[in-house]
């Protein structure tokens, strides 16, 4: 696997995320748009979906299945490629115009008994440490 064009070659063994975790949905919606876009054909999709053998539940799942050689290849997040490091699976960038940005969210429930707590987690996120943590882990720095 060299391009993300080559998840929909014929032969490719791809792992994708059950359909109603996130990361399932983010790679679904990938797909489609590399469809629309047309580089890499009208059926981008439709054969790319035709190569998955399995569809683990959580993102580490996904990844210790490619690091197991259980699959060719797997869609995952960057911070996850990136925590597996080099050595046990190569991330290949997917172009912006087709990237299926995800959201996470922060934030402390107004229900919580650990309001205080939930603050100070709150605090860390949007510090200097917090936000080097976040870019190191392939997310995007916290707006």
């Amino acid at each position: 696997i060299v391009t993300i064009g080559d998840l929909a070659r014929s032969g490719v063994k791809l792992a994708i995320a059950a359909p109603g975790a996130p990361l399932g949905a983010d790679s679904r919606s990938f797909l489609e748009r590399a469809t629309a876009n047309g580089q890499f054909g009208q059926e981008y999709a439709q054969q790319a979906l035709a190569n998955v053998v399995a569809q683990p539940e959580t993102d580490p799942d996904l990844v210790n299945l490619v690091i197991q050689g259980q699959v060719d290849a797997g869609i995952t997040y960057l911070g996850s490629a990136l925590r597996a490091g080099p050595t046990q699976v190569s991330a290949i960038e997917i172009p912006e115009e087709i990237y299926a940005q995800a959201t996470f969210y922060f934030g402390a429930l107004s229900a919580s008994q650990q309001t205080g707590l939930a603050q100070q987690f709150i605090d860390f996120i949007f510090s200097e440490t917090g936000q080097e943590i976040i870019i190191r882990s392939g997310l995007i720095p916290v707006q």
